[in-house]
């Protein structure tokens, strides 16, 4: 059987359901998507990462620094030379039990990455340390 093209599926999935020839049997047909048979949606959270290095601050090592506690969705471009933080977008199951420090290395040393995530209140931005319920 020959499978239809995309706009043929989308046809028929505005249908409610399909009769079959029998009294009892009823199909339904709707499109894929990346999230059937998904568990769940990840959280996600602006975090503030310190103590990466200056010279160190390429998109691949804030991506590979941010991995470290989840996956990295959006790096802030005018945070990334900035002298105290970098601003990171990170999914995880949970952004609150993302750890305070994480060590990884960079090169041949071992650093320890402090994470600080950001949260919005109104106008008002507030920074708390990891861990900490609200």
């Amino acid at each position: 059987m020959r499978f239809p093209n995309a706009k043929m599926v989308w046809d028929w999935s505005q249908f409610k359901c399909l009769a079959m020839m029998t009294a009892d049997a009823y199909m339904k047909v709707e499109q894929w998507s990346p999230k059937m048979g998904a568990k769940g949606v990840l959280d996600q959270a602006w975090f503030r990462i310190k103590d990466i290095p200056a010279d160190q601050r390429s998109i691949r090592t804030i991506a590979k620094v941010g991995g470290l506690v989840g996956k990295v969705m959006e790096i802030d471009e005018k945070t990334r030379f900035r002298v105290d933080y970098v601003r990171v977008k990170i999914a995880c199951s949970d952004v609150q039990k993302v750890p305070k420090t994480a060590e990884a290395t960079l090169g041949i040393h071992i650093h320890d990455f402090t994470f600080e995530r950001e949260v919005h209140g109104g106008q008002v931005t507030k920074t708390l340390s990891s861990g900490i319920k609200i």
